[in-house]
C-alpha cells in the first residue's frame, strides 16, 4: 500500500484549508482505493477522526519525520505556504519539511502552491532551491508561477492548475436549508460577509454602510466566519457598533465542514469576502462575489474568475463598499452565467494535479 504524505496548513480549524485536505483526501481516494494517506496536522486526533487516516503533530519533529520516512509521495500544498507575511518562521518551517523529505529521498510535488509575497532575499534564493528540487511542481495561478520565475526556479516546468478545493463535492442542500431554518434565513436573499480583522475608521464605516446598503435593497447580510478564532472576533465587533448605534446586529454562521461551507454559501444570492476560499466557494456555487484586495492571491482569482474587486482597507474610501454592491447586483446574471462556463475549466485544471500527483507513485 503506498504512502502519501499531505503537508499543509492543516488542523488549524481554517475553512479554507480544511477545504484543500478534504477536497484532496477525497480526491485521492475516489482515484485509489489502496492509498495510505498521512497528513501532518496542528490537530492530529481532529484530523485522523475526520478523514478516517493516520496524522502526526505538524510542530512535532520525531512525528514529522516518522511521517516521512517511509512515504512514497510528499503532497507539498496547497495553499499560501511559501510566502513570509505570516513570517519567517512559518516560512522556515516549511522549507524544512520540504528540505527533510529531500534528505530521506523522497518523492516531492509542489501540489498546486499560491508563492508569495516572499520579501526576504535569503528567503527567496531558499525557496528557489527547495522548489527547484521537487519532482513535479504545480502552482494555483500564472502569478505564482511568474513569482516563482523571478525567483530562481529556471530549467523547470511549472505546471499552473488550478486550486484543489474545486474538487470539493458540497454536503447535502438538504443539511444546508435546515441550517438556515434554523437561524431563521429561510428563503432570505441573504450576502455573505466573510471578514477578517482590519482596521481604520474609514473601513469600519464601510463595512456599516455596506450593511445597512444591503438591507436597503432587500438583501440580509450574514457573516460567514472562514476562520472562527479570527473573524468571529470582527463579526463580534461589528455587531458591538451597531448595536450601540440602535442597528440590529448581523447574524453569525459557521459550518462544521467544508463540504458543508460549500453548501451553505451556494445558497446565498452574493458574497463579500477577504479570504480567498470565501470566494472559491462563492464561485463554485455560482454566487457572485467581490474580494476585498488584501494581497496577490486574491487579485489573480479575481482576474481568472472575472468577479468583482473591492478595494483593501487602507485604500478604501466613504461609499465604495456600497458601490461595489452595486456592481454586484447590476452583474449579477452575466456574472452567474460566466462562472457556470468557467467552472468545467477550473475543475478539470484542479484534477490535472490529481493526475499529476498520481503519475509519480511506484504503481
Amino acid at each position: 500500500m503506498e504512502k502519501i504524505v499531505l503537508a499543509g496548513y492543516y488542523g488549524m480549524h481554517n475553512t479554507g484549508d480544511e477545504a484543500i485536505l478534504a477536497a484532496t483526501v477525497g480526491a485521492l481516494r475516489h482515484a485509489r482505493d489502496d492509498l495510505r494517506l498521512v497528513v501532518l496536522s496542528a490537530d492530529p486526533q481532529g484530523t485522523s477522526a475526520g478523514y478516517g487516516l493516520e496524522a502526526f503533530h505538524r510542530m512535532s519533529p520525531p512525528g514529522v519525520f516518522k511521517a516521512l520516512l517511509h512515504a512514497d509521495l510528499v503532497l507539498f500544498g496547497g495553499g499560501s505556504l511559501l510566502q513570509d507575511v505570516t513570517s519567517k518562521r512559518s516560512l522556515l518551517y516549511y522549507l524544512t519539511v520540504l528540505k527533510l523529505a529531500r534528505v530521506l529521498a523522497r518523492r516531492v510535488m509542489i501540489y498546486a502552491n499560491g508563492v508569495g509575497p516572499v520579501r526576504w532575499p535569503t528567503g527567496r534564493k531558499m525557496v528557489a532551491e527547495a522548489v527547484s528540487k521537487a519532482d513535479i511542481i504545480t502552482v494555483r495561478d500564472e502569478d505564482s508561477a511568474v513569482e516563482l520565475r523571478a525567483m530562481g526556479v529556471v530549467g523547470r516546468e511549472i505546471h499552473v492548475t488550478a486550486d484543489p478545493v474545486f474538487l470539493l463535492e458540497p454536503g447535502p442542500r438538504e443539511g444546508a436549508l435546515a441550517t438556515l431554518r434554523s437561524h431563521g434565513l429561510a428563503g432570505a436573499n441573504i450576502l455573505w460577509l466573510s471578514l477578517r480583522p482590519a482596521s481604520g475608521e474609514t473601513w469600519t464605516s464601510s463595512i456599516i454602510d455596506l450593511i445597512l446598503s444591503a438591507r436597503n435593497h432587500g438583501l440580509e447580510p450574514v457573516f460567514f466566519l472562514m476562520q472562527e478564532s479570527m473573524d468571529g472576533m470582527e463579526a463580534f465587533r461589528i455587531n458591538s457598533l451597531l448595536q450601540a448605534s440602535g442597528i440590529p446586529p448581523v447574524p453569525v454562521m459557521k459550518a462544521p465542514q467544508p463540504e458543508d461551507a460549500l453548501a451553505l454559501i451556494s445558497e446565498g444570492r452574493f458574497l463579500v469576502g477577504m479570504r480567498l476560499h470565501s470566494l472559491i466557494l462563492a464561485a463554485m456555487g455560482g454566487v457572485p462575489a467581490a474580494g476585498v484586495e488584501l494581497d496577490p492571491k486574491i487579485s489573480s482569482f479575481l482576474k481568472a474568475a472575472e468577479l468583482v474587486p473591492a478595494p483593501a482597507p487602507s485604500k478604501v474610501r466613504p461609499g465604495d463598499l456600497p458601490a461595489v454592491l452595486e456592481d454586484l447586483i447590476a452583474k449579477e446574471e452575466s456574472i452567474r452565467k460566466s462562472l457556470e462556463a468557467k467552472l468545467p475549466e477550473f475543475r478539470s485544471r484542479a484534477k490535472r494535479n490529481l493526475d499529476l500527483a498520481l503519475s509519480l507513485l511506484p504503481s
